[in-house]
């Protein structure tokens, strides 16, 4: 075959080839997410949804969904009526087990959040999420969740297990329900989030638990942080204009202790409610109504509160105890009621008080003044 030969057949080949390639059937898209349907494998939402109150989505466990920034809407808080619960995700975990995944999206307008087909809760991942005007968002009874960067607005129970595990980084709550709550000998980790306009029992809750709370803001709630029977450390937090700061509520059969630590009280009606074991550390309180205090209910018969190195300027009662306490090294300044007033104390020496409004400036320890 000649050279001209060869190379016309070469490109009849390559027209040949081309035009196969050109005749192939078109790729088919995966099918749109439809209300009702039931995820098996992991799903990229193409549109927003808004669906029937029993025709919510269903996913497997291990599955993730991500919203590509679409929002799964319900009919309304109630839109079931009263016999129906309206659930935005239901999680098969026994037909297939594993942690689901939500993310890049919005759920609102529900009863319910997510919810599992199993007796022993939801495990689920959370990022980049908002919840927005329903009652419970991740509640479930043994509820594992792990929360990254996202918002819960108008949601009554955002994150709140019962017996269940939490870690929470990077997020929002905006009222008015129990923001992060902890019921039961679970472990409760949040980092760098933000509590605001909670107006029920507390924005977080800690109760049998044991709680880290670190660099984290609570604002404008009834309650901050309420803790009964929790081991509870709180460290480079700030409590801004709360009704109560931090509650400490005991559980007498209960060793454990909240211990607040390098963190910062403006603004608050009572910054420190100490009715339990409370060590409060190198925290620094400015304009409280009341700085530290206890209620005249609670009359517990040994050292229940530890006021370590913490600086009190232009409070109201700065420090008032009635209970036992141990105090080192405060200083208290300027405060318009009393600047220490713990009778019961056991005076660890160093305390300084200046310029209250109420003589003698120290009762239950000697304090220095300058």
């Amino acid at each position: 075959m000649s050279r001209r030969t060869r190379s016309r057949a070469g490109a009849v080949t390559a027209l040949a080839v081309v035009a196969g390639l050109s005749a192939a059937p078109p790729s088919v898209a995966a099918p749109a997410v439809a209300c009702g349907d039931t995820l098996t494998v992991d799903t990229v939402l193409t549109s927003d949804l808004t669906c029937g109150a029993q025709d919510g989505l269903r996913m497997l466990g291990g599955v993730t969904l991500d919203l590509g920034g679409h929002t799964l809407r319900g009919p309304g808080r109630g839109g079931g009526g009263p016999m129906v619960t309206a659930v935005a995700i239901t999680v098969d975990h026994i037909s297939s087990p594993g942690a689901v995944t939500l993310r890049n999206g919005t759920i609102e307008d529900w009863d319910a959040a997510l919810v599992s087909t199993e007796a022993w809760g939801t495990e689920a991942v959370v990022q980049h999420m908002t919840f927005r005007a329903m009652d419970a968002a991740l509640t479930e009874w043994l509820g594992r969740y792990t929360v990254e960067s996202s918002t819960f607005e108008d949601v009554s129970g955002a994150v709140a297990p019962s017996l269940g595990s939490i870690t929470v980084s990077r997020s929002r709550f905006d009222g008015p329900g129990v923001a992060v709550g902890g019921y039961g000998n679970g472990d409760v980790v949040v980092s760098d989030s933000v509590f605001t306009g909670n107006q029920y029992r507390a924005a977080v809750v800690c109760d049998d638990e044991r709680m880290t709370l670190t660099r984290s803001v609570l604002t404008g709630n009834a309650v901050g942080l309420y803790t009964t029977g929790c081991d509870a450390t709180v460290d480079r937090t700030t409590f801004d204009t709360n009704g109560v700061g931090v509650h400490v509520e005991s559980i007498v059969w209960q060793e454990v202790r909240t211990r607040v630590e390098r963190s910062t009280f403006t603004g608050n009606t009572t910054a420190v409610l100490a009715e339990g074991a409370t060590e409060l550390v190198r925290n620094r309180f400015v304009e409280n109504a009341a700085g530290v205090r206890t209620s005249p209910e609670f009359t517990p018969t040994e050292e229940t509160v530890t006021l370590d190195r913490n600086a009190f300027l232009r409070n109201g009662d700065a420090v008032y105890l009635e209970s036992p306490a141990r105090l080192h090294a405060n200083r208290v300044l300027h405060s318009s009621g009393y600047g220490i007033y713990a009778p019961l104390a056991t005076d660890l020496g160093r305390n300084v008080a200046v310029g209250n409004g109420v003589e003698p400036q120290c009762t239950g320890v000697v304090c220095r003044g300058g």
